[in-house]
């Protein structure tokens, strides 16, 4: 107990050396984990990617001890449909939760891809520039599900997986960037 609280209070010393530009809501998971469903709505082509979004990006990418995990009975889900055309919204976040002691718990969390966006799926090669590379609105979208806002810096000069656009053809939200991992590792191993 003693050894964490040092270590808690040599981060905080440390944390304004640090900077800071993640946008944290205020929502979190109870857990250090979320379970998840492909939706029926997914097509088998967008599962691999959506895959990586949440485990290459986030599981082994991560800081936190944070993770996701996929479960047929979850009631957290990934969708594909219609939100509004070509080159508009890519995907959309949303989620439940209950007020409790620190902040607010989230109970269930689902996000849709935009069926009219053209698709690059293959997680072994970049996106080319007629397409929207899912891997990365995956990982985007998975910031979203652990609280994350939108985010426009970074402290090691890459644009962060949470920045507010995505152009066809970039592929930029594979790699967090420091600043989501500064963001994940505040929200499931210092404020949580």
């Amino acid at each position: 107990m003693k050894r964490a609280l040092l270590l808690s209070m040599l981060f905080f010393l440390l944390l304004p050396s640090v900077s800071f530009a993640y946008s944290f809501s205020g929502h979190h998971w109870h857990a250090e984990k979320a379970s998840l469903v492909y939706g029926n709505t997914l097509p088998s082509w967008m599962k691999v990617p959506t895959f990586y979004g949440q485990q290459v990006t986030w599981d082994d990418g991560s800081p936190s001890s944070f993770y996701f995990y996929n479960d047929s009975s979850s009631g957290n889900g990934v969708w594909y449909g219609s939100i509004d055309g070509k080159y508009g919204v890519l995907a959309q976040t949303w989620f439940d939760y209950v007020v409790a002691h620190k902040g607010y718990h989230i109970v269930d969390c689902d996000f849709k891809y935009d069926s009219g966006e053209s698709w690059h799926t293959d997680v072994n090669s970049t996106p080319p520039s007629t397409k929207v590379d899912a891997w990365s609105v995956a990982a985007h979208e998975f910031g979203h599900w652990l609280s994350l806002g939108h985010s426009s810096s970074s402290p090691d000069g890459k644009k962060p997986t949470m920045y507010p656009a995505l152009a066809y053809g970039e592929y930029f939200p594979r790699d967090l960037a420091q600043d989501d991992k500064n963001g994940i590792w505040y929200i499931y191993e210092v404020w949580h």
